[in-house]
């Protein structure tokens, strides 16, 4: 289903933000 790729897309985009802020976070810190 096109939907089940938008979910793995968004996931995938949250997932990566996450992981930018913690990497940015320990950078920081």
């Amino acid at each position: 289903m096109w939907w089940e790729i938008l979910l793995y897309i968004i996931g995938g985009a949250l997932t990566g933000f996450l992981a930018g802020l913690l990497g940015i976070g320990g950078g920081l810190v």
